[in-house]
């Protein structure tokens, strides 16, 4: 009788563990997976098993798309930046040190949410530095709430500097995904 019983809690325990494991799966490729896959179609997968993504040029930019690890919320990214392997590199110098060379340009990331609100990180890409900033859809700055006052002033000049290049990248982002995002 009292092995019978063990037996029943365990086969309990055991259903309810999958069946919460196959929620979780199902959850997850509803709203990660899936939302993903649609970005996906318009792109080319790499071929890569390794490290796969999804990449597409229209010839003035490069459209990358990183998939989401398997039941991984907070994973996966789009990227939109110049269609120019040389934009950002780096370079050892005579004496072994790296150096950032970079032919100016500002990139994108994208992080679709599945509760809140997309994010967007912005590089802003000088000479010999960069920097990446978060934004909102329409590019506007958004600081950091650990930034000083003088940290706002630099980033937000830098947004006013190169302001145009921030909304060509967005347009182009809107013209590759449009309402998916």
């Amino acid at each position: 009788m009292k092995n019978n019983k063990i037996l029943k809690y365990t086969v309990a325990v055991l259903v309810s563990a999958a069946v919460l494991f196959g929620l979780v799966n199902l959850v997850w490729y509803g709203f990660k997976y899936l939302p993903y896959s649609r970005l996906a179609s318009k792109m080319q997968f790499n071929g890569n098993p390794d490290m796969p993504r999804y990449v597409y040029t229209d010839g003035g930019y490069l459209y990358r798309l990183k998939m989401p690890r398997y039941l991984s919320f907070d994973s996966g990214f789009l990227y939109v930046g110049p269609d120019n392997d040389d934009a950002a590199m780096m370079v050892v110098e005579d004496d072994g040190s790296l150096t950032e060379k970079n032919i100016p340009h500002v990139d994108m990331f994208i992080w679709p949410q599945m509760f809140s609100g997309t994010q967007y990180g912005i590089g802003i890409y000088e000479e010999t530095y960069s920097m990446s900033y978060m934004a909102d859809s329409s590019g506007k700055y958004l600081p950091d709430a650990s930034a000083t006052d003088e940290e706002k002033a630099e980033a937000e000049a830098l947004f006013e500097k190169h302001g145009d290049e921030i909304r060509d990248i967005i347009r182009a982002a809107d013209k590759m995904w449009g309402s998916e995002l």
